[in-house]
């Protein structure tokens, strides 16, 4: 997004680091422990720390007190990178003029990170907001200090719920003012409490809380008036990715980050060697138009073509357009020694996926991940203009047979699906890709609020489709069980909830 040049948007622009919109302020200055006296008057914004993935839309299971433990354990995770050498602090309340070398000389923004050495480590102060992107660097750690919620990396470069920003074009049309948006992927209001669903242009905004963007103008239908009145908090999904290496990287830790709104990946990695992202929270990404053709995706977390010892652990991953943990490439590549454990994912169109079409994947495991709700979060089918939503589930696979080896899927809950349990196409043939066991399936028959499209009329929902073109589907216990013994091996458990 690009500023307009006034006294009052250059004022604007400056709360990326101190804090800008209606979120509450406080007094505080930055002391040598890192936490804070009331000294002096510095204006801030303070992190959503609610549950910001259910927001949309309150869907429920048996598994609801099994996955709020780990999302708390998630959100608890202790900083493990303070005792690590060559530390450089990053603080949201920092004046100008600081070093980085400590808490009370931090550096006041992100900025500054292009010029840390190789094999340092950068430590962001906990319980505020970074509207910055940045670049991810070989041999380097990233992660969190001081007390509070964990430090919040946005991609929407500011809270958008100011009166002054819109102004009414014509009838419930509202244009935001002072900022061009390339392409705006989705709009989150007061942090998930309502949600736009993306329009081609002006003349497709025909009810409330679509939008479009139009030669960078983002224009928004608001029924009920200017929306930077109704709202505290708007925060878009602009074009971009929020962290990420746009080239190989290697010895690279992530830790304890919150990584919201942005129009592409949250976290992009491209040829890699020895990544570990763990304790990170991942919600509302994607949503952006491709340069090259329609198609709008977005993934939480991607490693795209070869990649070599990927770890992600105890990730809180939520409301992604596409994917939110993917391994991925449409070229020849050897992805191999991927590890996703203990991660929990939900309201993603695909909470996990993988493709390889032309190369080696070797070595993967998919254990102990909580995934919830697949399809059902603020991305929805029926909200995805420009994009396919036939394979919608837990873990995606696609049509792709695995040309690798010792490919693992186990102890995973498969907790309702919009679509697809598993789709996996070749699960059923022996070395054409992964092995499936020892996982709990559950499935309900009907939301409240979502009806399933035509392939999946009423209570029918598909467990996966197998190579022979057959589709496993099931409207009861009795069917969702023999549907899942057909790919896995071994389950855990079968539940079907009416």
């Amino acid at each position: 997004m690009k500023k307009v040049i006034s006294v009052f948007l250059i004022a604007l622009m400056l709360c990326s680091v101190v804090g800008c919109g209606s979120d509450k302020t406080e007094n505080s200055k930055p002391s040598n422990d890192g936490t804070t006296s009331n000294n002096e008057q510095i204006e801030y914004e303070k992190p959503y720390e609610g549950n910001a993935a259910i927001l949309p839309m309150q869907m429920h299971s048996p598994y609801d007190n099994q996955a709020e433990a780990l999302r708390k354990e998630i959100i608890d995770l202790p900083d493990t990178l303070l005792k690590n050498k060559n530390i450089y602090y990053v603080s949201y309340r920092a004046k100008q003029g600081g070093d980085g070398k400590s808490p009370e000389t931090a550096w006041n923004s992100l900025a500054f990170i292009d010029v840390v050495p190789e094999g340092s480590t950068i430590l962001f102060e906990r319980g505020g907001v970074y509207r910055e992107k940045f670049e991810l660097k070989s041999n380097m750690s990233y992660g969190a200090y001081g007390k509070g919620a964990k430090p919040c990396i946005y991609g929407s470069v500011a809270n958008l719920a100011d009166e002054a920003l819109w102004k009414e074009e014509s009838k419930g049309i509202w244009v935001l003012q002072g900022y061009e948006v390339e392409s705006a992927g989705g709009i989150i209001f007061d942090h998930g409490k309502d949600v736009g669903v993306f329009a081609l242009n002006s003349k497709a905004l025909i009810s409330d809380l679509t939008f479009c963007t139009v030669k960078g103008k983002l224009k928004l239908r608001c029924d009920k008036g200017n929306p930077g009145a109704l709202y505290d908090s708007i925060e878009v999904n602009d074009k971009g990715h929020i962290i990420y290496a746009t080239g190989y990287i290697e010895n690279v830790v992530i830790e304890n980050l919150c990584v919201k709104y942005g129009g592409e990946h949250g976290i992009s990695i491209n040829l890699c060697k020895n990544v570990k992202i763990r304790g990170c929270e991942i919600g509302y990404i994607g949503g952006c138009v491709t340069d090259y053709e329609f198609v709008r995706y977005g993934n939480g977390i991607q490693f795209w073509r070869d990649c070599d010892g990927v770890v992600c652990e105890k990730n809180w991953i939520y409301q992604c357009y596409d994917a939110g943990l993917t391994h991925q490439t449409s070229s020849a590549a050897v992805q191999k020694n991927i590890n996703f454990s203990k991660n929990l994912i939900e309201y993603c169109v695909y909470n996990i996926e993988a493709f390889n079409e032309h190369g080696k994947t070797e070595n993967v495991t998919y254990k102990d991940n909580i995934l919830r709700f697949a399809g059902y979060g603020c991305f929805d089918p029926k909200s995805r203009l420009g994009s396919n939503s036939s394979a919608v589930s837990h873990i995606c696979l696609w049509r792709h047979p695995n040309p690798g080896s010792n490919f693992k899927i186990t102890g995973n809950i498969f907790d309702t699906s919009y679509r697809y349990l598993i789709y996996g196409y070749y699960l059923n043939e022996a070395g054409k890709n992964a092995t499936v066991s020892g996982n709990t399936y559950v499935q309900q028959p009907l939301s409240k609020t979502y009806a399933f499209d035509k392939d999946n009329i009423g209570s029918q929902v598909s467990v996966t489709q197998l190579a022979n073109g057959t589709v496993l589907k099931a409207n009861d216990l009795a069917s969702l069980t023999s549907g899942v013994k057909a790919i896995d091996t071994a389950p855990k458990k079968i539940q079907y909830v009416k």
